[in-house]
């Protein structure tokens, strides 16, 4: 009966399975495990836990050629997956779908050390062999080495940075440039019998604390020039020369991440030499002087403008931090007026600094979007031209028509624009307020303002219901304005919608700044389930001064 079901349906359903227990569906059939197989090794470095990974380089270095063995062998690599009789039942390589570079190397490290350092290797020792042989008996002749890895190993895991063992960390200091040698043989020829599955999607991940990626150099010598890479996540610093040998290689990049903790020459000369295009890019800067790198990131973001479909800016976490060289100089690629300007695919701009922004800057760049803004995360701490405040918010109501999430700073001045966001934005669903650290606003007036303009979008069946109202600062407000705020809050709701869609209110470190009057009101309304609200922080609280007689 269950090979009568199309390879379409059972794909689909498999897909939303957990994967731990999909190793298990594998067995009761071969139809079965020859959709299941897809799924599992789409990309099984990230689906096992790293422990086990040594496991899947095996399997591949059994599905290479007889050239790729050989190639091992005459480095001294030897064991049963290199031998020439020796290979999979399936060619596991047509399923891969995405592979981390530096993943994939220390998979081949650990893997090499593993079968180095004990004298039986775990993966065909006899006992297991044994096991697997009465394991035969009972499956379906459709299992391998591979199936019953997944069986007996799989565990769904989030891909982590893979570690070794302590014992594999004390190997003998006099092998370990012969064991880079032989880790950088394997993955070169692992990455070669990948390159012939052109589905595949390249990632490439360098966290904090990596010092050598001389693996990389091999890169440009298996993948063909003008490769498109999928994902680049990189902490800079001076430890990335070989990512210069990349620039004719990756031309295209669709989500590039960047945390700039050093002028990192490595990075800077493969953005500047291939400037590569990119379609999400992020960037997270600090205060320190990196000329190489801030111009390099320049030249990409004035190449990008028409490409870009997200850009994400951040400055520091810190206090008190002196003005980055892009709070000035990054956003000036896109400060003109001119048409050669306009950000014709951003579809999200989020913009955070600690420091000072120039709002007819940012204004600027907002009518440049053409209006196709769907989200806009715009945080900052100090305006050097307040003047220009309700320049940007006019500018942000006539251009973004089709904005479903705002987060935005407002001023005494501005806090007035709430309301008409909350009207005017048709397609609005998320709103979050914050403001900036000198004022402590009174929203005693403004409050209600902004309950009714709920309760008439509410009213309004051509207006997206709005799901979360966010207040990220310390405010004032009387206690009678705060209680009609949520009276209008609630209207319209109880009757008609699941718990679910209910208004979500959120006001931040509220235990800390709210009297006690104003939270029985928030409690009260939030257990009518007129709206929600989470309360766990509060009532933790609560509990604690209760217990220990405080309140």
């Amino acid at each position: 009966m269950a090979t009568r079901i199309p390879p379409e349906i059972l794909h689909t359903i498999f897909k939303e399975l957990e994967n731990h227990h999909l190793s298990k569906y594998i067995l009761v059939s071969k139809y079965w495990c020859s959709n299941i197989l897809p799924i599992l090794w789409s990309n099984p470095l990230e689906k096992m836990y790293w422990q086990y990974h040594y496991r899947i380089i095996e399997v591949y270095i059994s599905c290479l050629n007889k050239e790729s063995k050989q190639i091992l062998r005459e480095h001294n690599i030897i064991h049963e997956a290199t031998k020439e009789s020796f290979s999979a039942t399936y060619d596991y390589t047509q399923y891969l779908r995405e592979v981390e570079f530096n993943g994939l190397y220390e998979a081949c490290g650990n893997w090499l050390h593993l079968i180095s350092d004990n004298d039986l290797n775990p993966s065909y020792n006899n006992n297991e062999e044994e096991e697997e042989d009465d394991d035969d008996e009972n499956h379906d002749d459709g299992e391998d080495f591979a199936t019953r890895l997944f069986n007996k190993c799989f565990h769904y895991a989030r891909f982590s940075e893979s570690r070794l063992s302590d014992s594999i960390k004390k190997s003998k200091k006099d092998n370990i440039y012969d064991k880079q040698l032989q880790s950088r043989i394997i993955f070169k020829e692992v990455l070669k019998l990948f390159v012939e599955n052109r589905l595949i999607r390249y990632k490439l991940i360098i966290q904090s604390g990596f010092y050598s990626f001389n693996h990389l150099s091999v890169i440009p010598e298996i993948i063909p020039n003008g490769s498109h890479l999928d994902f680049m996540r990189i902490n800079s610093n001076n430890q990335h020369s070989v990512l210069e040998s990349l620039s004719p290689t990756f031309t295209s990049i669709d989500k590039l991440t960047i945390k700039c903790d050093d002028d990192d020459d490595g990075l800077a000369s493969y953005l500047i030499n291939g400037l590569p295009t990119i379609n999400f890019l992020k960037i997270h800067m600090t205060n320190k002087d990196m000329p190489k790198l801030s111009n390099s990131i320049n030249e990409v973001l004035i190449k990008n403008k028409d490409s870009l479909i997200h850009l994400w800016l951040k400055q520091g976490d810190a206090k008190n931090m002196k003005p980055s060289f892009w709070t000035e100089d990054t956003l000036i690629p896109f400060i003109s007026s001119s048409p050669t300007n306009s950000l014709n695919r951003l579809t999200e701009f989020s913009l955070s600094i600690d420091a000072s922004v120039n709002l007819i800057h940012l204004s600027t760049i907002i009518q440049n979007t053409c209006g196709l803004l769907e989200y806009l995360f715009l945080k900052w701490e100090i305006e050097q031209d307040s003047q220009n405040s309700c320049l940007l918010f006019q500018s942000i109501l006539e251009n973004c028509q089709k904005l479903s999430g705002i987060f935005i700073t407002t001023s005494i001045d501005t806090i007035k624009f709430i309301p008409r966001f909350l009207m005017e934005c048709s397609k609005l669903k998320y709103l979050g307020v914050d403001c900036l650290r000198k004022d402590n606003l009174d929203l005693t007036d403004w409050l209600p303002k902004i309950g009714m303009a709920i309760r008439n979008r509410n009213n309004n069946d051509s207006l997206t219901q709005i799901e979360l109202l966010g207040f990220y600062f310390k405010f004032i407000s009387s206690v009678k304005s705060f209680n009609e705020f949520l009276d209008d809050c609630s209207s319209n709701n109880g009757d008609k919608c699941e718990k679910d869609d209910l208004l979500e209110l959120y006001f931040h470190n509220a235990i800390d700044w709210m009297n006690e009057e104003k939270i029985i009101l928030l409690r009260q309304y939030a257990n009518s389930d007129k709206i929600q609200c989470s309360l766990s922080e509060i009532d933790e609280i609560v509990l604690y001064n209760i217990e220990n007689n405080i309140l």
